[in-house]
């Protein structure tokens, strides 16, 4: 008998399976992020739990909106005088 993906009963705690549909939606749950970010950090980091964890991490550190440099400040073009 052929086993069916799903109908084991809980799922694996240490990897990432992308080919049952319930895992994905587990895991998606789990990290807080969309199917597509899975995917690619599935992609990136490879199928274990723990590296997709910290890649999602990293990545939503780097995302964080940095307050701009003044140095960029400073650097805008003068405004023209109005008459």
């Amino acid at each position: 008998m052929a086993h069916q993906l799903g109908t084991h009963g809980q799922r694996d705690r240490f990897r990432v399976n992308l080919a049952d549909a319930g895992e994905f939606n587990a895991w998606c749950a789990e990290f807080g992020c969309t199917p597509v970010e899975l995917k690619q950090a599935v992609g990136r980091a490879g199928v274990m739990a723990s590296d997709v964890a910290a890649f999602l991490q990293r990545e939503a550190a780097s995302r964080r909106q940095r307050r701009p440099r003044w140095s960029a400040w400073l650097r805008r073009p003068a405004r023209p005088w109005s008459r």
